[in-house]
């Protein structure tokens, strides 16, 4: 699969709230406690004792597995991606 966001592309990304829905295959800027600042594509949601779980994954081969990624905490959300603005 082609990634939708080429390399050296600029994003905008909004505060997402708690309260809006997530879906999956939207795309959202996270905060990953190893892996640091990252784009990735919202795969699944599930839930536990403490609220949701998301799960994310890559769109290009060489993109972090989402076991490696692991599952991910709201407050580790840094925005929806919105707008993905391609070099020209």
């Amino acid at each position: 699969m082609l990634p939708r966001i080429a390399p050296d592309a600029f994003i905008i990304a909004l505060k997402w709230p708690r309260w809006l829905p997530k879906r999956p295959g939207q795309l959202y800027y996270v905060n990953h406690p190893r892996y640091g600042r990252m784009v990735k594509t919202l795969d699944k949601i599930e839930t536990d004792s403490s609220g949701e779980l998301l799960w994310f994954r890559g769109e290009s081969a060489q993109s972090v597995s989402p076991a490696a990624i692991g599952a991910l905490r709201h407050r580790q959300l840094i925005g929806r991606v919105i707008w993905v603005i391609s070099p020209v």
